[in-house]
């Protein structure tokens, strides 16, 4: 009798314990389900970015970026990434490493089509490559932000041009130029100031705008490791920030925020990336 009883008492215990086991495993898969899906909707996110640039359901004011991880599962890492861009560079600690491949541009004369996709003013690229740290990259486009999104020292330019590059691995590569304030006007950005309301598209031909010339013969860097500005602020895209900067009149900057407002995300933690560059 007391043997039967404990059958019963150990039958029981092991149907309730299979059941916990069960109810355990079935919400890790249901966990790993929404991981799968999360990183599948990054991915989609990221792939949508690279063919379009920035876009989606925000802005830099009421859907500003301490609410961008929380309006798409795929933008979690706007807020939970730890190499996040922009920065504030601090020259003293960066480390010079003269073997650093110096930078070469190829960007062609060539046509654009131009959107003000109410994020910013972006160029589409077709032909244009750079080699950056001995690979090849492709210029997929450019665009701005004004006051600018990285920082040296501490302090903030007035605008920040982005040229958003991938090479054949799909790794992403940014060169940053920022502008500083002069008494004459750029007449590079003149171009760029002749339009825009927000979804207008136009083409601009070749001899329009020359995107090498943003560069000159630029090739003196601070290098580093971060991610997108915009969302879904993907991971594992090398930046180059320019040590040299371009600049532009206070009136072409006015234009600038008339067109685009500001549209800068503010500087996020280092989180101990080695800051490196090539002077």
């Amino acid at each position: 009798m007391i043997r039967f009883f404990l059958m019963i008492l150990f039958f029981n215990f092991y149907v309730v314990l299979n059941a916990k086991e069960k109810k355990v495993l079935k919400t890790k898969e249901k966990t790993q389900i929404v991981k799968i899906k999360r990183k599948n909707r990054q991915r989609e996110a990221h792939n949508e970015y690279v063919k379009k640039g920035a876009h989606g359901d925000w802005n830099y004011t009421n859907k500003g970026p301490s609410t961008w991880a929380n309006r798409d599962p795929a933008y979690k890492l706007c807020s939970h990434g730890k190499q996040q861009s922009p920065i504030n560079i601090i020259t003293k600690e960066s480390q010079t490493f003269s073997s650093l491949d110096y930078l070469s541009v190829n960007f062609r004369n060539e046509s654009f089509s131009v959107i003000n996709n109410g994020h910013t003013v972006q160029f589409n690229a077709k032909n244009s490559t750079s080699n950056i740290l001995g690979d090849e990259y492709r210029l997929l486009q450019f665009h701005f932000h004004t006051p600018s999104e990285n920082r040296i020292d501490g302090k903030p330019s007035p605008l920040e041009a982005h040229f958003v590059h991938e090479n054949s691995g799909h790794h992403l590569a940014v060169i940053s130029v920022l502008f500083d304030i002069s008494k004459t006007d750029n007449p590079l950005l003149q171009p760029i100031l002749d339009f825009q309301k927000e979804g207008q598209t136009v083409e601009k031909k070749g001899h329009d705008i020359d995107p090498s010339k943003f560069l000159s013969n630029w090739t003196k860097y601070i290098y580093f490791h971060g991610s997108l500005t915009t969302p879904p602020c993907s991971q594992g895209v090398l930046w180059l920030v320019m040590k040299e900067k371009s600049t532009l009149s206070s009136s072409q900057l006015k234009k600038f925020l008339e067109i685009m407002g500001e549209n800068n995300r503010p500087v996020l933690d280092v989180d101990k990336r080695p800051l490196m560059k090539n002077f």
